[in-house]
């Protein structure tokens, strides 16, 4: 089965820049694997499955990916763009993140 991305259909992602207190902002290194960018220095996102919001998205994403729970109610939308066929939504964040707490 085909990803949408392979046939050209738009969909929905969303992003989100951590950073702490000391203004580090928190970024992993994608899989070797992955298809797209693999072993890509990113910031924490994943595609919207159907009906999540942005919000949602994030929160579940960050948890998948880290094994953290991110504080949506304190994230601020900075953009909505179109990148190739991903209509993005890009948040940004403060919180402080123990980096042993993290689980990949």
């Amino acid at each position: 089965m085909k990803k949408v991305w392979d046939k050209g259909i738009y969909h929905q992602g969303a992003d989100v820049w951590i950073i702490n207190s000391r203004k580090e902002i928190l970024i992993q290194k994608k899989s070797p694997k992955k298809k797209l960018e693999p072993n890509v220095w990113d910031m924490t996102g994943d595609s919207v499955i159907k009906g999540e919001s942005s919000l949602d998205t994030l929160k579940r994403g960050t948890f998948e990916e880290l094994g953290i729970e991110l504080n949506v109610s304190k994230v601020i939308k900075i953009q909505h763009y179109k990148t190739g066929n991903v209509w993005l939504d890009e948040y940004i964040v403060k919180q402080d993140i123990n980096l042993d707490d993290i689980i990949m």
